[in-house]
């Protein structure tokens, strides 16, 4: 096939599309063209003489681009066979890579899981020593206890780091302990004084509310008595009825002071309830305190002061002495 301007019988793809080849044919081709007598368009013939060397321009373009299509589909087709080969050597050495390193992938494998398992039971050792704050003496003694099972596990190279944080660990879980043992005996102490003498005050006010009316009452009998001796002396013509009268003053009398001791108990255990009750909620709100100091002080030690100066701290602030900050009851 040929066309005008460029002969394309004698170009082959090859030597078209290799390096420089284009730049090669289309600077030949522009300097053809520029360099024939073109004609004018003043007549007929020239107009057609002129958009005749267009086209054939035209023509050479359509045929170099073809070529190029028709290349590219070839060269596609062979890189489609090369990229189905280069699938081939990805997977099949991709596996065989895979199977040789197997005994490695699954030592590995293991030695991050034991590795992993370490970590976690060194969390743990951290977690039981945190939070302590308000712990009871009983959770304590059983973190105690779960410490000292954690460490009867095989350890293996984290054995030393281990036992420093376990050290630490029961460290802080001893101090926790005595603090709250200590505290928990005071506040049964504190209990049972004041259950004491809340107790004693109430049966020194029912002996003393008791005696008072017996007193009264024998005070109320002599006095009773003298008058109406007097009376019999002065009127002993009504000696006899007069007496009946005393009788059954005196007899009523008895009965009020009785049922004045009876009102009064009844008075006394109401007031009792409500001093105990105020009493306990006393009791409450200053356990309740003193473990919020508490937690503050172990917060301030953990925070890198000295118990003194951590003790002292809770107590200017509980006491309004440090300015723009307080602590929440």
């Amino acid at each position: 096939m040929s066309t005008a301007l460029i002969n394309i019988d004698v170009l082959t793809p090859e030597k078209v599309f290799a390096p420089g080849g284009v730049e090669e044919i289309i600077s030949k081709l522009e300097k053809d063209v520029r360099a024939m007598e073109r004609p004018g368009i003043a007549t007929e013939d020239d107009r057609k003489e002129l958009a005749s060397l267009a086209y054939k321009i035209t023509r050479s373009k359509t045929a170099l681009d073809e070529m190029g299509k028709e290349h590219v589909a070839k060269l596609k087709k062979v890189a489609g066979v090369i990229d189905a080969d280069r699938r081939i050597i990805r997977d099949r050495l991709e596996a065989l890579k895979d199977e040789v390193r197997k005994p490695l992938t699954d030592w590995e494998n293991a030695e991050k899981a034991r590795v992993e398992a370490h970590e976690i039971a060194l969390n743990a050792i951290h977690a039981i020593s945190t939070d302590l704050f308000g712990a009871g003496s009983a959770a304590l003694r059983s973190r105690l206890d779960g410490l000292r099972d954690l460490m009867k596990r095989d350890w293996q190279e984290f054995g030393p780091k281990a036992e420093v944080m376990a050290e630490d660990a029961a460290t802080a879980l001893t101090a926790a302990l005595i603090v709250a043992e200590k505290a928990e005996a005071e506040a049964i102490e504190l209990a049972r004084l004041r259950a004491e003498a809340a107790e004693r005050e109430r049966r020194d006010r029912e002996e003393r509310i008791a005696r008072e009316a017996a007193e009264k009452a024998r005070a109320d009998a002599e006095a009773k008595a003298a008058a109406d001796l007097r009376r019999l002396e002065a009127e002993k013509s009504e000696a006899l009825a007069q007496a009946e009268r005393d009788k059954a003053a005196a007899l009523q009398a008895q009965q009020d002071a009785a049922a004045a001791i009876t009102y009064e108990r009844a008075r006394i255990a109401a007031e009792n309830k409500r001093v105990d009750d105020e009493a306990a909620a006393r009791a409450r709100d200053v356990d309740r305190r003193a473990g919020i100091h508490r937690a503050a002080m172990l917060a301030l030690i953990s925070g890198g002061l000295s118990q003194d100066a951590a003790k002292l701290a809770v107590t200017l602030i509980a006491k309004g002495k440090i300015p723009a900050v307080t602590i929440t009851y």
